[in-house]
Order: structure tokens, then sequence, then C-alpha cells
């Protein structure tokens, strides 16, 4: 599962990887951390406008959400069910990438957790599977766009064809990924974040 990364990318980064126009470009902050359960807007890359680099909110928003609490269950999507579950099984379609500089996992040794950054060797921006949505916001009525995570096998979907996923849903996994602890073992800080 997923709930942190890293968006050490420029937006010149992002354009010079992508080759895609950037509207939103001037919003856009690179950060060390991104935690998804602020919500915060990042960039992606949807199958619907693959010639853009737009900022969505993590955590996807389906349309019959009385309210955005919902959003903590769906930073991730599993691949081997999102068919079948009411928060996704209407987006299936709805495929984009989400460009990442690293993850943040908690390898869980007993009652602690250790942090690790999670890179893809030799490639400092790469793209995550996900899945987007843009619905009337359940309190303001504005327009509310927002992605979660595809995960596969337990593990966040980093993709190695970029162009499978946002064409036909197919999703080749690039393996080629390093874990780099990055502090001590922690207390129970990130126990509960299976949810």
């Amino acid at each position: 599962m997923c709930y942190h990364k890293e968006e050490k990318m420029s937006a010149k980064d992002l354009l010079k990887k992508f080759k895609k126009e950037f509207p939103q470009e001037a919003e856009f902050i690179p950060r060390e951390e991104v935690n998804g359960f602020n919500h915060e807007k990042s960039p992606i890359i949807t199958n619907a406008q693959p010639d853009l680099i737009q900022l969505y909110h993590w955590g996807l928003l389906p349309d019959w959400a009385k309210d955005t609490k919902i959003q903590n269950k769906t930073l991730n999507a599993k691949f081997e069910t999102i068919h079948e579950k009411p928060s996704f099984k209407n987006y299936t379609d709805n495929r984009c990438l989400v460009p990442a500089t690293g993850l943040f996992e908690w390898i869980h040794k007993g009652k602690v957790a250790e942090k690790n950054l999670i890179k893809v060797n030799n490639q400092p921006i790469f793209s995550l599977a996900g899945l987007w949505n843009v619905c009337p916001h359940p309190l303001t009525g504005e327009p509310y766009a927002s992605f979660t995570c595809v995960t596969f096998d337990g593990f966040v979907a980093i993709l190695k064809d970029d162009n499978a996923w946002l064409e036909n849903g197919e999703l080749i996994i690039d393996e080629a990924i390093t874990f780099t602890p990055l502090v001590n073992p922690q207390l129970d800080l990130f126990e509960d974040f299976e949810g």
C-alpha cells in the first residue's frame, strides 16, 4: 500500500520527462514527502487528456460520496478487486499516471516500523498506476478532481509501460526497485496506516 510519496521533481523535470503541457505549472511545488491523508494536489496524467499534466487530490472521491471522509480509504485501489469495489468499479476506465521520485513504506518488525524510501533504478521520475475521477464536491458543488494509486499483490504498481496502462489498462509493472532505509526503527507511530 502507498500512503506517502516523494515528489522531489520540478515542473521543468515533469515537462522534460513526459513532454506534455502543464497548465498548472505555477501551482506545483516539489515536496520531500507527500502525505496522502492530507489529500493535497499531486500531478497526474489522465487517459482522457493524455497531453496534459494536471493537479488532482490524492484519495479518489466517488460521485456518490456524501462527504470527503471516504478519501482516507481510497488512497489506494487493489488491482485484483477494482472491478468489484463500489468506490472504484465505475472508474476502471479512468486510468492515470501518477509521477513520483520515490515512495515511502514502513517495514514492520514486531511493534516497530522502519521507514524506507523506494526508488526505481535509473529512473529519477517514475509512474504509478492510478484511477481518477472528477465530480461535484459533496459540500461545495464545485468540480473536484481526485485520484487513487493502484496496487498489485499488496504493493503499489510502479509502471514499466506508461502507454499500456493509459491505453488499455494493461498493468506492466517495473520491478527494478530499491529499498533504502531512512531512519532507525520508530515507535508505534505508523502502525495504523493499514486502516
